[in-house]
């Protein structure tokens, strides 16, 4: 005992040596330490006093425990010839320890209980809370901390490979760890007794239970638990000629419980074919109804008016195919631009070559709002910037919106077109190009219609590598768009930092891939990576990321540009059939990683608010999800499945989840070769929900919305 500033204080049980020593006290100095109490301030923590510490490699003397050896009880670490743990770690070994509630009532301390020199009691004879006798109110005094024991070094610790050898056995319980057999043992909490009459476990003298080696199928099934496959038991795709008089009751019914994700028209020449494809999940299920027309004056009832993408999709028909949409509300055209010469189809086998483009066109019909105070803003199609052409129409009173038309097809390819006649690998590389930022995402869905068209299963291996693949280009892409979107409200140092790590992550998937944008992997029945993934990139990635968002969010002008600003609500984005990044920012579970799976996947979250800051934290969440699914995830050495067969000829589908939503392919064979393939990419729906969430917002507000939505033109256009 001894008295310091007036107020007795007592050796904290568990600490330094327990035997009693005359004229031994507590140094003014312990008062520094984190959680004790100050007199005068009964529950509450004193300040850190300034004092040399062991992080800084200074030692006071006796600062840390007696000179003299300690009695021996069996560590791990001083059995080897290693010095006793410090009782202050270092900087940056560990984790703040949390602190804690308060405590029960005022205990008698262990020291006055024992008789000097007699020795510590065992292990389970001791407080299972760890952190030794707590104060009589407020935060304990003493706080528990980690030693700096080493683990034996033990063979059979290799990471986990893609498609490695061996299926990993489900773990059982929860977090991928086996349950505990037996009744629990109240002296330790969260353990089990043995059987009765089994003894305690090997293990030297004082050095507890011997660590239990589990196998090693065991071990990586706990070391992959979040990366749990959610694949449905059985793919249901089910075709069903239709009618066209048919064609609005089985639509009507199918939407329901299903989403349409395309309408794909095929040109037989003699005949044409309209394939109305619907979605639903999970399990998955997949449906399509097929209408066959004359190839003279084609027409199909509308089902505008009871799904709003099927619009969209009957406009884009009547444009490429000339087939008709009969009771459309809006028949203007979509993709067909006022320079096309009339009666010109482009899509269409008797089309031809590309006629002379007319120089007296009208301009597009664009629908005006009229009012007091009402003028208009055209922006585009050339912008400033290395961005893509897109021409957006707003009509304004004052800085507020109150409608925005985008025109867009600027940059059509006619890559539906270009496909016609090319073998399977060389489709998947005309898939690669369709949008420069998802190759892999478009790449996977058309290899996985190809293998549904020629019969092909890529194995799970291949799978593993391509969801992988997935994952790293929504990373990449997503931190380049927080990035962005930090530098519309002028935090240019933000944007620099994201785009350092964009271009880390880069330089990674060309080392993967052999292509920045990560090309050339997707293939049917076959995938390959030249390197392992790097998990200790992911996670300073994902640090790296944690800064820079903390200094966006720190800043106010960001903060204040963010919220509120072009909302979508979750029925206009259900109503609008939104998907990817949009959808779930607004409240919608929308996912094909879970509706249509073909891999394991990170978990998917969905938040709400519907603003750009909603859709700039589902970003970052992603990133977070993707960044700690990869860093559990072992790369697998190069995997190469069946090569396809050419002597099937099929139809297949392919859904994926890219960075910006679903990915929707559908492939049609004859003799080995493409006769028919459609894109559907998730930027043609999410166009006109930004020009809804536009409403009421002003216009230097638009970089920052049109940024939040992240679309594609060229994904769009095709």
């Amino acid at each position: 005992m001894c008295v310091i500033d007036g107020g007795p204080l007592r050796d904290p049980a568990g600490e330094g040596d327990r035997r009693p020593r005359p004229g031994r006290g507590l140094r003014a100095d312990a008062l520094a330490r984190p959680g004790s109490p100050q007199p005068g301030r009964r529950g509450r923590p004193g300040r850190r006093r300034a004092r040399p510490e062991a992080s800084a490699g200074l030692l006071q003397h006796r600062a840390h425990g007696p000179a003299r050896a300690g009695r021996g009880g069996g560590d791990p670490a001083r059995g080897r010839g290693r010095p006793l743990a410090r009782r202050r770690t270092r900087a940056h070994q560990v984790r703040p320890v949390p602190r804690r509630g308060r405590g029960p009532p005022r205990r008698v301390h262990d020291d006055d209980r024992r008789d000097p020199g007699a020795p510590a009691p065992p292990a389970r004879a001791r407080r299972g809370d760890g952190g030794g006798p707590r104060g009589p109110r407020g935060l304990p005094t003493v706080l528990a901390v980690r030693e700096r024991a080493r683990h034996v070094p033990r063979r059979g610790r290799r990471r986990a490979r893609v498609g490695g050898r061996g299926r990993a056995r489900r773990a059982r319980g929860r977090g991928g760890r086996t349950r505990a057999h037996g009744p629990r043992d109240p002296a330790r909490p969260g353990h089990a007794r043995g059987p009765p009459g089994a003894g305690p476990r090997p293990g030297a003298p004082g050095r507890g239970a011997r660590r239990v080696r589990r196998p090693r199928d065991r071990r990586v099934a706990a070391g992959l638990a979040p990366a749990r496959c959610r694949r449905s038991p059985r793919v249901s795709r089910r075709v069903v000629p239709t009618a066209a008089g048919e064609v609005r009751a089985r639509a009507s019914a199918l939407l329901e419980t299903h989403r349409l994700a395309a309408i794909v028209p095929h040109d037989e020449g003699t005949r044409l074919k309209v394939v109305y494809v619907f979605l639903a999940g999970p399990p998955d299920d997949r449906v399509e109804l097929e209408v066959l027309l004359d190839a003279v004056a084609p027409s199909v009832p509308s089902l505008a008016d009871l799904s709003f993408p099927a619009g969209r999709f009957e406009r884009a028909m009547r444009d490429g195919f000339g087939v008709e949409p009969v009771g459309h509300p809006n028949p203007r055209p979509l993709s067909r631009h006022g320079h096309w010469p009339a009666g010109y189809h482009p899509l269409r086998r008797d089309a031809g070559p590309r006629p002379p483009l007319a120089s007296d066109t009208a301009p597009f019909p664009f629908s005006p709002v009229e009012g007091t105070g009402v003028y208009e803003i055209p922006v585009g199609p050339v912008h400033a910037g290395l961005i893509e052409p897109g021409h957006f129409r707003f009509s304004v009173v004052g800085e507020t919106i109150l409608k925005m038309t985008p025109r867009l097809w600027f940059v059509l390819r006619g890559l539906e077109r270009l496909a016609e006649g090319c073998t399977p690998e060389r489709l998947v590389e005309l898939a690669e190009r369709v949008s420069g930022d998802s190759a892999v995402a478009h790449g996977v869905a058309a290899a996985l219609a190809l293998e549904e068209a020629l019969g092909i299963d890529p194995g799970p291996a291949v799978s593993r590598v391509r969801a992988s693949l997935l994952e790293l280009e929504r990373v990449t892409r997503h931190v380049a768009g927080i990035g962005a979107l930090a530098n519309d409200v002028g935090l240019s140092v933000a944007h620099a930092r994201a785009l350092t790590l964009v271009e880390r992550l880069s330089r990674h998937g060309a080392e993967l891939t052999g292509h920045r944008l990560l090309r050339g992997v997707a293939r049917p029945g076959t995938g390959t990576l030249r390197a392992p993934l790097d998990g200790v990139l992911y996670r300073e990635v994902a640090e790296r990321v944690d800064e820079l968002v903390g200094s966006v969010l720190a800043n106010t002008v960001a903060v204040d540009r963010f919220g509120g600003t072009a909302v979508l609500c979750a029925e206009e984005a259900r109503r609008l059939g939104t998907l990817g990044v949009v959808a779930r920012a607004s409240g919608l579970g929308v996912d094909a990683r879970v509706e249509h799976p073909f891999a394991p996947s990170p978990p998917t979250r969905v938040s709400g608010g519907g603003d750009v800051r909603a859709r700039f934290d589902q970003r970052l969440g992603e990133v977070r999800d993707s960044l700690a699914w990869l860093e559990r995830v072992a790369a697998g050495d190069e995997v190469v499945g069946p090569s396809p067969s050419r002597s099937r000829d099929g139809a297949g589908l392919g859904v994926v989840e890219g960075w910006r939503g679903a990915v929707v392919h559908r492939v049609t064979l004859d003799g080995g070769r493409v006769a028919r393939w459609s894109v559907t990419d998730p930027s043609f729906l999410n166009w006109p929900a930004l020009a809804l969430a536009l409403r009421d917002t002003i216009v230097p507000d638009f970089p920052v919305a049109n940024k939040s939505f992240d679309l594609s033109y060229a994904g769009n256009d095709l």
